[in-house]
Order: C-alpha cells, then structure tokens, then sequence
C-alpha cells in the first residue's frame, strides 16, 4: 500500500559536474540549494545582491552585474537614518552611506566575476508580485519596511515574466553561449497576498516558465514546488512557520536535484566530499591517541587526493 505520491524528476540530459561553475540568484529557496552545492565543493556564487524575488528584480540585478560598478543615486534611499539600496536586500543597509557603497561595490566585484565566469545558472522565481517605487519609478528588489504607501503593487502577467526570463537567457547566452540555465519556482508560500493571491502569483511563473522551456534549447525547469507541495505534503516538512521548508525537506529535495542532475561519477565525488567533511567534524574522545592521529592521516591523504584532482576545493 502507498501512502503518498513519489516525484521523481525526469533524468536530465545536461548532466553537470565539478567542472561546471554555478551562478544561482532568486528567492531564499535558491540560497539553500547554494548551500548544498558549496557543501559538496562545487563552485557556486549564490544571490551576492541578496535574495530577490520576482523575475523584474532578477533581470535588473543580472543587468546591473553585467557591467562594471557604477554608483546609481537613484537606488539610495534614507529612512529614519539608515541608507537602503533598492536593488540589494537589507544586508547591506547602514546608517553610513559609505558603508552602504563599500559593501555595493564589494559584492558587484565578486558576484560580477562569478557570473561572466559561470557556465550554469539556478534561477529560482518566489513570486510574480512586483513592488514599485512611486517616487523612483523602479521595481524594488527589496521594500525594506520603508511604510507602504511608498509602493504601488503589481501583478506582473504571464507576458511580463516571459519577457523578462527571455531577457536573462538572452543576457546568459551573450555572456557564456554554452550556458545552461535551471529554472524553478520557489515552493515558499508567500501568504502576505492570501492563499488564493498566492496562487495567482505562483501560477503566473508556472506558465511563463513552461512557455521558456518550451522554446529554449538551454533552458530546463526543475520541480522543486512540486516536489513539496505534492510529493512530501505534509506540515511536518515545514519549518514552524508553516511556510518555509524544513532541514529535512531541503535535504529530500536536494536529493532528488543531485539524482536528476548529476552523473555516477559526480555521485561517487560527492560521497567522498562529504565523507571527509564528516572526518573533519569528528571529535576524539582522547585528541593525542595515536589511532586518532593515524586517523588524521589517513584523512589528509583522502584530502591531497581531492585536491589534486580538484585543485580548487578547500576543506
């Protein structure tokens, strides 16, 4: 007897590796995969604006990137004396504006030399729900509790988000043309609109990205919503707000996105990543015993061993 419906994603035929550098930007949901990816020495730049969103914010991040830093005072705002920027999130506000362009122009340096270097892009979409500045006349990637009647809300259309992911796998392929991009929709709920806004919102960035797939060669959606709302669907796999996954559905998920993306041998890699991490996590209950130390050995030699391979991976 079967007491729920198992997902299991189509076998992808890009296969990727540790040879593949990754760029992954959207919602918080695109940041835990990052997360799993750098676990596992995978060469990944994860969001270095900070979460966004919806697919507006995304492209003008992707955009802003692309280019060598230049200062736009038109993003700057200052509420009750600390500085915001509207295309980064609220990491980077300061009451100091020069800490405020310090870190800009930081993290524009590093996620700008991750994203003209990698070959793979994980876009992760939360949300077709757009916040307009009224006064900058600009999508905001970010409101930072700046009082509401500074926006105007917007509900882009089906169009809207075609248009705008048809602009990143433009801006994608003029920058790597081998690229591949990995498209999802965030399985986070985002209940500020209502249950049925939500899904109005959600199912917008479902039909516009089946319209990508359908007519990009690289470009290729990986079911991440439907693996927790229809496969694990349960309040159990959720974090105690009821919204956000929990540890044990983040992880369930990741494994299904290794088994559809990752070949044998990547597979094997990863197992003896993560079985020299745990090596290095271990504690002895007597530091100076000599099975201990033969133990630090024999790890360093697995260590060497990956390295030399890896050149590039830091335990």
């Amino acid at each position: 007897m079967k007491f729920r419906s198992e997902l299991i994603p189509r076998p992808a035929a890009n296969k990727l590796s540790h040879d593949n550098r990754f760029f992954s930007a959207g919602s918080c949901f695109a940041a835990h995969m990052a997360e799993k990816l750098e676990f596992y020495q995978f060469r990944i730049t994860a969001n270095p604006l900070g979460v966004m969103y919806n697919p507006v914010s995304l492209l003008s991040m992707l955009e802003h990137l692309r280019q060598p830093f230049v200062l736009r005072e038109d993003l700057l705002v200052r509420e009750d004396g600390v500085w915001h920027s509207l295309l980064h999130d609220s990491s980077f506000s300061s009451p100091s504006r020069e800490e405020l362009l310090s870190r800009m122009e930081r993290s524009h340096r590093q996620g700008r030399e991750a994203l003209l270097r990698s070959d793979v892009w994980l876009i992760t979409l939360g949300t077709s729900r757009v916040y307009v500045h009224r006064e900058r006349q600009c999508p905001v990637a970010n409101c930072h509790k700046i009082p509401a009647d500074r926006f105007e809300r917007r509900l882009l259309s089906v169009d809207d988000v075609v248009e705008a992911l048809k602009k990143i796998i433009s801006l994608a392929a003029d920058i790597h043309p081998g690229i591949f991009i990995i498209l999802s929709v965030s399985p986070v709920r985002h209940l500020r609109d209502g249950f049925h806004g939500n899904t109005l919102s959600k199912a917008r960035l479902h039909l516009a990205i089946e319209k990508i797939c359908d007519s990009e060669n690289n470009a290729a959606y990986f079911p991440a919503w439907e693996l927790l709302m229809d496969d694990l669907r349960d309040y159990r796999f959720y974090k105690e707000d009821l919204i956000h996954p929990s540890p044990a559905a983040v992880e369930y998920i990741w494994q299904k996105f290794a088994g559809a993306y990752m070949d044998g041998e990547t597979l094997e890699i990863m197992k003896e990543v993560e079985a020299i991490r745990k090596g290095r996590a271990h504690r002895p209950l007597i530091k100076d015993h000599p099975a201990h130390e033969a133990f630090l050995r024999r790890l360093r030699q697995r260590e060497e061993r990956m390295r030399a391979r890896f050149p590039f991976m830091r335990f």
